[in-house]
């Protein structure tokens, strides 16, 4: 059974220490490489380090989709500007891939933006990330913007919105 837990690496050196690792490779995988990080170029440990030591600052939260201790995928959720729900990131390990553990951490984060009390949320997928595309799309994104030749090869962004509903159990709604 797969479960979704929160890392917290600014509050807890030992989620720092578990999740550094993990995200590294994630993130630095060549089959996720060219559709997480506009450089293409790999992310260090230092640039994650300092990023983890400032998370809350920047309004990110980290989530790792787990089969018993087993790291299979992550998801990087964002809040700021106070007023935008955001997906930063949304990887899984390729031998899990095709397993719906992508649409667990969407759909895991749609919960959260609700609870939160926002009434949508945003992502911005690569244009040649056809996967990820028809994920969100499949999840009720919808095409809002295009910026051409945003990453380092040239390549252009769409960003994807969703309307979130009502939920019964979510905080009061933002102001």
């Amino acid at each position: 059974m797969i479960k979704i837990k929160e890392f917290s690496p600014q509050d807890s050196q030992a989620d720092s220490d578990r999740l550094l690792p993990i995200y590294l490779e994630l993130w630095n995988h060549p089959s996720n490489l060219r559709f997480l990080l506009y450089s293409m170029k790999p992310l260090t440990p230092k640039q994650l380090r300092f990023e983890f030591m400032h998370h809350r600052l920047i309004g990110e939260r980290y989530f790792a989709a787990m089969e018993g201790d087993a790291v299979l995928g992550l998801s990087v959720l964002k809040t700021a500007p106070a007023d935008l729900f955001e997906i930063s990131g949304v990887a899984v390990f390729p031998e899990h891939q095709r397993r719906g553990i992508g649409r667990q951490l969407v759909q895991h984060a749609q919960i959260i933006a609700r609870w939160e009390g926002f009434d949508s949320m945003e992502t911005t997928v690569f244009s040649d990330n056809a996967p990820m595309l028809n994920l969100m799309r499949q999840e009720g994104f919808e095409q809002i913007a295009v910026t051409t030749a945003a990453r380092a090869d040239g390549v252009g962004l769409i960003r994807l919105q969703k309307r979130l509903p009502d939920h019964p159990n979510c905080r009061l709604a933002r102001a």
